[in-house]
C-alpha cells in the first residue's frame, strides 16, 4: 500500500497544516512511513531529503501505554569524501631547515618589486 502525503493528511486539514504540507513539498522532502502508526492513521512521519536514503520503515508496536507505535528505519548513507589513489606528499620527510635557508637567501625586495596588476 502506497500513500501520498496528501492521503496521509486527509481532506479535513486547513490553514497551518496546509502550510506544513506546502513547506514539505517545496523542500523536496520524502515521507517514508506508509503504515498506520496510531489506530488507522499515519501520524508519525519520517522525512528525508533524498528519496532513497531510507531503505525501509517498520512499525514495531506501541511502547508501554502509548497509543502511538514505535518506528524503526534503516538509513543508507554513502561517504561524502571521495578517496583518490594519487601520490601525496609526506610532509614529515620535508627538509624544513633547508627550505628556511633558501627562503632567507632569496632577494625578496627584487622579487616583489613592481605593480601586481602589471604584467
Amino acid at each position: 500500500m502506497t500513500l501520498t502525503f496528501a492521503t496521509l493528511i486527509g481532506n479535513h486539514i486547513e490553514g497551518l497544516s496546509n502550510k506544513f504540507i506546502d513547506c514539505v513539498d517545496e523542500a523536496f522532502f520524502t515521507q517514508h512511513v506508509n503504515q498506520s502508526t496510531r489506530d488507522n492513521s499515519v501520524l508519525d512521519l519520517v522525512f528525508s531529503s533524498e528519496p532513497y536514503m531510507i531503505d525501509s520503515v517498520s512499525v514495531l508496536g506501541s511502547l508501554a501505554y502509548s497509543d502511538h507505535n514505535i518506528l524503526e528505519w534503516i538509513i543508507s548513507l554513502s561517504p561524502a569524501a571521495t578517496f583518490f589513489s594519487r601520490p601525496t606528499l609526506d610532509y614529515s620527510k620535508a627538509d624544513f631547515p633547508a627550505m628556511r635557508q633558501a627562503l632567507n637567501a632569496a632577494d625578496w625586495s627584487e622579487s616583489l618589486k613592481g605593480d601586481v596588476n602589471e604584467q
